[in-house]
């Protein structure tokens, strides 16, 4: 373990904020035991107005009568720490879980991709702000060193001997250990960890077992104490119960970010990106309602998909209130690396596939296309329309004369009359073609000016009547 790193979230809240929404983040919220009757945790909001762990129900809401509380649901929280680990990936490669309410992240080979430690904690504590997760953070040269620094109150520093001073000035009961070996510690005077180290190893094994001395040495790394690491699922799935019914769109919004927010951590994990989310509503009277949002080439971020679902909403009428959510990756792919310009950091702002999947979010799939060339020397027959992201090849023909910018959607006649009036620039360009299906064509092409200046392409058919057929810019 020498050299490493390691990070430490304690979510001390979890099970209360598992259950916030975008309205409930900023107000007193407090979470109830399974009977209902008493406040189990509190936010600080909470606390603030007198709130607390224990308290009457009836107490509680005579100090706060605008607390929200919420009833605890202990078979979902294993679900919430494992959304967390997805959504850590941003962070770590290398993630752990310590139920109920401990990540463990390896950052010591996450530093150099951040610029440094500070960098990297302002990242995850801004993350965290945003998602409206409280988590007690520190660092430790050892995974427990981490964990019992964060759940002791949270110390930051890269240097193993900052960490070693730190628990050592730790009380023996900030320590994991059992009610009876700390009664019996400081039985013997001994307070604060330092004094617990001075202790032979010899002694402590006499009076305590094996147990004490293995974890003082995992604890300032002595010896090994490799952790069992996160495996991601094969695909990203997550299903939502929400605390209350929502009966508007908007109120989706936080916790689509938060479910966004883990999919990009997962996608990281695995290297890859997607190319389609799906959002599946529960409504009240247990019907579904399902929404897509692609994007026209593939994105992993949170921020993109962010921006197309809240386009997506815009249009969405819910027919009964909402109360469960189910997010969904789809069209995964290995992530490409992008090159980027050696001189210039900045990001782009809006790229072009971002800009086409928008306006397919906003106008619908099939009203944003593009045009490919098709192996067919007849102009109206030379292209077709398809999606932007479509893996379709694209022939290229041989080079021809001058195309006029815009091309007719059907060749309109020119008159007899018409046609002496019109002055030729260029041609004739013969085009023969169709032979293959039922509609053969022979023609003549000229690029002429026409009675009022402009430039056309007209040509003649095998039966010498004229048409025009498109128009230079």
């Amino acid at each position: 373990m020498a050299g490493s790193l390691w990070c430490y979230l304690h979510f001390p809240l979890l099970p209360l904020e598992a259950h916030y929404t975008d309205q409930a983040c900023s107000q007193a919220a407090a979470l109830l035991d399974e009977r209902g009757t008493h406040v189990l945790l509190c936010n600080a909001a909470a606390t603030a107005q007198g709130v607390s762990a224990g308290m009457a129900i009836a107490t509680a809401y005579s100090l706060a009568p605008e607390l929200r509380c919420y009833t605890r649901h202990p078979e979902q929280e294993p679900s919430s720490l494992e959304a967390l680990a997805m959504w850590a990936g941003r962070f770590s490669a290398q993630i752990s879980l310590y139920p109920p309410y401990g990540l463990l992240l390896e950052a010591g080979s996450m530093l150099h991709y951040f610029g440094g430690l500070s960098p990297y904690l302002a990242q995850l504590h801004s993350a965290l702000d945003t998602l409206h997760w409280s988590a007690e953070i520190a660092t430790g040269h050892t995974p427990l060193a981490a964990k019992v620094l964060a759940e002791t109150g949270g110390f930051t520093a890269e240097e193993a001997s900052a960490h070693c001073t730190r628990l050592e000035r730790l009380p023996i009961r900030g320590l994991n250990l059992e009610q009876k070996v700390v009664q019996r510690l400081e039985g013997m005077g001994i307070q604060h960890v330092k004094q617990l180290r001075a202790l032979p190893s010899d002694a402590l094994t006499r009076r305590f077992g094996k147990t004490l001395p293995r974890y003082l040495a995992q604890l300032f790394g002595e010896q090994p104490d490799p952790p069992r690491y996160f495996t991601p699922p094969k695909h990203f799935t997550r299903h939502l119960i929400l605390p209350h019914e929502l009966e508007h769109s908007g109120g989706l919004r936080f916790p689509l970010r938060r479910l966004l927010a883990e999919m990009e951590g997962y996608l990281r994990q695995c290297q890859l990106s997607a190319q389609e989310t799906t959002l599946t509503l529960r409504l009240r009277d247990l019907e579904t309602q399902e929404l897509q949002v692609r994007h026209s080439r593939a994105e992993l971020q949170a921020s993109v998909w962010m921006s197309l679902w809240e386009l997506r909403l815009e249009r969405v009428r819910l027919t009964q209130p909402v109360i469960e959510i189910t997010l969904r990756a789809q069209g995964l792919a290995p992530l490409e690396v992008m090159t980027t310009d050696l001189f210039n950091s900045a990001a782009a702002v809006d790229t072009p596939e971002h800009l086409v999947s928008k306006l397919q979010t906003r106008l619908g799939i099939d009203a944003v296309q593009r045009m490919v060339m098709v192996a067919d020397h007849r102009p109206e027959k030379s292209y077709r329309w398809v999606l932007p992201d479509s893996r379709c090849k694209e022939v290229h023909l041989p080079p021809s004369g001058a195309r006029p910018h815009w091309l007719l959607p059907k060749p309109a006649d020119l008159a007899a009359a018409e046609i002496t009036q019109w002055q030729p620039l260029c041609g004739p360009e013969r085009i023969v073609g169709g032979w293959w299906d039922t509609l053969p064509v022979r023609r003549d092409y000229y690029i002429a000016r026409s009675p009022d200046g402009r430039l056309g392409w007209i040509f003649r058919d095998a039966n010498r009547q004229w048409y025009l057929h498109g128009w230079f810019g």
